[in-house]
């Protein structure tokens, strides 16, 4: 696979606004980019140590048990809601054939 994005037209050569956008996409060649992209996350992965979310940890267990709980009475009311309207549209059912008849 090739590294160029590739947008087919009728026919021809790349316009120059494909040219361009290719160029303002292209990833940096430099090592040093990379190099220095890979020291910016690391020290942020550092300093973020002593964030104001890691004061919040101790509730982790608590917010996804919540979380949990959540999720499963979302789906026994759902499970609930499905059977009334299944048995809903029985009784439809069946009326609608008593009243033709």
């Amino acid at each position: 696979m090739s590294k160029h994005l590739h947008f087919v037209r009728g026919g021809g050569d790349d316009d120059p606004l494909t040219r361009a956008l290719r160029a303002a996409y292209a990833a940096p060649e430099s090592p040093a980019y990379w190099d220095g992209l890979e020291g910016r996350i690391l020290r942020t992965l550092r300093e973020a140590e002593g964030s104001a979310y890691l004061d919040l940890l101790p509730w982790m267990r608590w917010t996804v048990a919540a979380a949990a709980m959540l999720a499963m009475a979302a789906g026994v009311l759902e499970w609930r809601a499905r059977e009334a309207s299944e048995r809903m549209a029985y009784r439809n059912v069946l009326n609608s054939s008593q009243c033709a008849t």
